[in-house]
């Protein structure tokens, strides 16, 4: 272990560096650090060293290599006194190597009002998600500025894990304030300005971050605190620039700070909040087609940009109020995740009209929190046209009509074959003789003298039976919705189509077959999905593409995929 020299005072950073030789090259030792009982331990990196050196003897060659791994630590403790910093432990393998405890004496550091920190914040509460310019100061008098050899300035509440920090990119010839943190030194762009206070003038020099919150609560961190190192000492090199041979190190503190982080209120929540803080949003959005069918996918592409944080900004559910009607539009079930650049955040969503009366993509809104007001705002997009054609269900003669043929020695057809009734709806009754009998012979007559026996009878009586269970079924069949009734009708009716449009000629079957799959997703458009999507895709370019008449008939391998699209359409209606 190797420590740099003291004396070592309270909230200045004691570098240490653990040495290990001996150990392999590959792999690389592990370091166990310790935990002190006070202040803290931070890692800052490992700088491996391989050297090689070659040895002549009595005209014998030997080469050796060695392997030096160091790892750098650093400790801060805040407050005086003697401490103890337990054993490091090296370990490879199977060999391990420790170092030795090693006591401490901090000293206080002398406070001056030479020198000054300190941290403006905003009014709180501050919210979740809020973004918030917080600013760091340091002061020196012009004074002690002529006489600088370094400065240590150190910002607990930069290393919360509570908050989340963002910097401006620095420009070339900016002032730069260093801040130490556990993780290394941080550059900030800054400002500075020369101000009077109490006769003397002071140097401020000044930067910004941008803080958000995380987590709700009340947040306390220690005071900034800013190290100096005095020169008191001086000598001249060989180029007569002055250099400090002894310096005094001099320390100066800003308030604690304390900050109260609400969430965001639910009384008054739109339906369209999703997550975004700030101010002056504005939502765009943009379809990849204007004119449609019902059931055909429509991509819409969002723009969300604004003065707040995007990390948070979120779409709402595209059906909560304000936005899409669900009875007139499919939405996806979850809400799309988004991707920031310097235009915004933009998220896409694939969306379906289920109704041929649409004319519009709406006006969508957008709300977010406007947390200098405390209030929730509301911004609408653009609505977009839409031109949305009913899906047509084809009728058999558009796919193919078939005469029976007729043969010159068939039988003319009979009155009975031209009016045979159809029994459409319910049972018919046609035919069936409703009649009242009046004929006083003829109620009186006995069954058994006109060969009505006990058989005839129950086989009069069974078939009553049998109608009244059909009549039960018809019943039955009749109190099925009607929509759901119509809506197989009409899958039933496109599959038969389907099956007609791939006996047909390549071009023409295509053009059938989109059409047809077209009318089923008009039925259960729930039902739709990526691989319909490229089926009707590839159907209408085949449609398209092929030029004149051609008997070959679609491929076998398109024949099974509409098959069995057909098929899972029709399972969905049912």
């Amino acid at each position: 272990m190797q420590l740099e020299r003291g004396p070592h005072y309270v909230g200045d950073g004691i570098d240490i560096n653990i040495v290990a030789e001996g150990f392999a090259k590959d792999p690389q030792p592990e370091v166990r650090a310790p935990q002190p009982a006070q202040g803290s331990l931070s890692y800052h990196g490992v700088s491996p060293q391989v050297s090689s050196s070659i040895t002549i003897v009595n005209g014998r060659m030997t080469r050796e290599q060695r392997v030096t791994f160091a790892y750098h630590y650093r400790y801060v403790s805040m407050q005086p006194g003697r401490i103890e910093i337990p054993g490091f432990q090296v370990i490879q393998g199977s060999l391990a190597r420790a170092t030795s405890p090693v006591r401490l004496q901090l000293r206080e550091i002398p406070r001056s009002n030479e020198i000054a920190v300190g941290l403006e914040l905003p009014e709180g509460p501050l919210f979740v998600g809020q973004r918030v310019r917080v600013a760091v100061e340091f002061a020196i008098s012009r004074r002690l500025q002529s006489d600088l050899v370094s400065y240590s300035l150190r910002v607990p509440l930069f290393e919360s894990n509570r908050y989340r920090f963002y910097d401006e990119p620095r420009g070339s010839g900016a002032t730069e304030l260093q801040i130490q943190t556990d993780e290394g030194t941080l550059l900030l762009p800054g400002t500075s300005r020369e101000v009077e206070r109490d006769g003397k003038k002071f140097l401020i020099v000044s930067a910004e971050r941008t803080m958000i919150p995380l987590e709700a609560g009340l947040t306390e961190a220690a005071p900034p605190s800013v190290i100096v190192d005095r020169g008191t000492q001086f000598r001249r090199d060989m180029f007569r620039t002055r250099q400090a041979t002894a310096v005094q190190k001099l320390m100066a503190s800003g308030r604690p700070v304390s900050l109260e982080i609400a969430e965001l209120p639910g009384q008054g929540r739109p339906a369209s909040f999703a997550g975004a803080l700030g101010r002056g949003f504005s939502l765009d959005v943009t379809a990849d087609r204007s004119v449609v069918q019902v059931g055909e996918p429509i991509v819409l592409s969002f723009r969300v940009a604004g003065d707040g944080d995007l990390t948070s900004a979120a779409l709402p559910r595209l059906d909560a109020e304000g936005l899409l009607d669900p009875t007139r539009f499919r939405v996806p079930d979850e809400p799309p995740r988004g991707r920031i650049d310097e235009d915004g955040k933009h998220f896409e969503a694939t969306v379906r009209v289920l109704d041929a009366g649409v004319r519009e993509i709406p006006a969508l809104d957008y709300s977010w929190f406007d947390a200098d007001t405390r209030r929730f705002e509301t911004t609408r997009s653009q609505p977009i046209a839409l031109s949305v054609g009913a899906a047509e269900v084809i009728g058999a003669g558009a796919v193919e009509r078939r005469e029976r043929p007729e043969r010159a020695d068939a039988a003319p057809a009979t009155g009975r074959e031209r009016a045979e009734p159809a029994l459409i709806g319910s049972l018919s009754l046609t035919g069936a003789d409703l009649a009242l009998e009046r004929d006083t012979t003829t109620l009186l007559r006995d069954d058994r003298a006109a060969g009505r026996g006990p058989v005839t009878l129950g086989s009069l009586y069974a078939l009553g039976v049998a109608f009244v269970g059909l009549a039960v079924f018809d019943r039955r069949r009749r109190d099925v919705d009607p929509r759901v009734v119509e809506r197989r009708r009409d899958l039933a009716e496109a599959r038969r189509k389907v099956e007609a449009a791939l006996e047909r000629p390549e071009r023409d079957a295509a053009e059938l077959l989109a059409r047809s799959l077209r009318a089923m997703l008009a039925s259960v458009p729930d039902a739709g999905g990526a691989e319909l999507d490229a089926m009707l895709g590839e159907c209408d370019a085949r449609s398209y593409a092929l030029v004149g008449e051609s008997s070959r008939a679609l491929p076998d391998e398109l024949q099974k995929r509409a098959r069995k699209l057909a098929s899972e359409l029709e399972e969905a209606g049912q």
